[in-house]
């Protein structure tokens, strides 16, 4: 039963660990580090007692004594699995918390912003299609209409082609 409990307990803390992690990927990333190293002191600590009641090997408190003074031995595998639970709703709390008092972001800022970027992407398909419709009008100027051939023999093709479309009608 103790194993059980042990385990439970670690599958809690190793919880409450993702948790912090995924919260460390948010702006209030810099709030959750010290949460963190606690969550990763608790989630050694039982790791060791686990593994350590696993191989049979009896628990004293010389085990304990690598740890800060704040990570005690619980007297039972029961209290250390209340202990994780009351961590774990901590957590939560703390989270739910920091959102409460996230500021909202300003939605006209926003859309403003997202307009400026929307117009200064129309503009520059406007310019381009500018460019091309100059670059369309000086080739008819220089050329009057007519796109000069670039192969000096395309008459002869032209010629060719027509001559044989004729044959087939």
């Amino acid at each position: 039963m103790d194993n059980i409990i042990l385990t439970l307990t670690f599958i809690i803390y190793l919880l409450s660990l993702l948790m912090i992690i995924r919260f460390v990927f948010t702006p209030e990333w810099l709030s959750w580090v010290f949460p963190l190293v606690i969550t990763l002191i608790f989630v050694i600590s039982q790791a060791y007692q686990s593994f350590a009641i696993m191989k049979s090997e009896n628990l004293d408190s010389d085990l304990f004594s690598q740890f800060p003074p704040f990570v005690t031995k619980a007297n039972s595998a029961l209290t250390a699995l209340l202990i994780s639970i009351f961590w774990l709703l901590s957590i939560i709390l703390f989270y739910k918390a920091i959102k409460r008092n996230r500021k909202p972001k300003d939605k006209r800022r926003e859309a403003m912003k997202n307009n400026y970027y929307g117009a200064q992407y129309t503009q520059l398909l406007e310019a381009k299609k500018m460019d091309y419709m100059k670059k369309i009008k000086k080739e008819e100027e220089n050329f009057g209409f007519i796109k000069p051939t670039i192969n000096k023999d395309g008459d002869k093709w032209v010629k060719l082609f027509d001559d044989d479309n004729e044959d087939n009608k």
